[in-house]
């Protein structure tokens, strides 16, 4: 189920050109996050692993929108976009 949501949200967000791998993580201390290289456009997404499918979800296309932001550079701002826009994103599906 992960691998069908991380596929429907990266060509949903334009991100079809990036190899992602994502990785259901229960020992992470925050709900998730990222790392990436431009060059190879490769990005690694670690999620804390819950039984909460709506709430695995939403932090994935949160994740994931680190990716298409990723040029920006004010932490802060970059930071309540994205919450913003998983909010927005996620209702869409809804």
């Amino acid at each position: 189920k992960l691998q069908k949501l991380t596929k429907l949200w990266q060509e949903r967000l334009k991100l079809g050109d990036w190899r992602l791998e994502v990785i259901l993580d229960p020992n992470l201390a925050d709900h998730g996050n990222v790392v990436w290289d431009d060059i190879t456009k490769e990005a690694t997404i670690r999620l804390y692993s819950t039984k909460d499918d709506v709430r695995i979800e939403k932090v994935l296309i949160h994740e994931l929108l680190h990716l298409v932001l990723r040029k920006w550079r004010d932490d802060v701002t970059i930071e309540e976009t994205i919450y913003h826009l998983t909010s927005v994103f996620f209702d869409l599906t809804r």
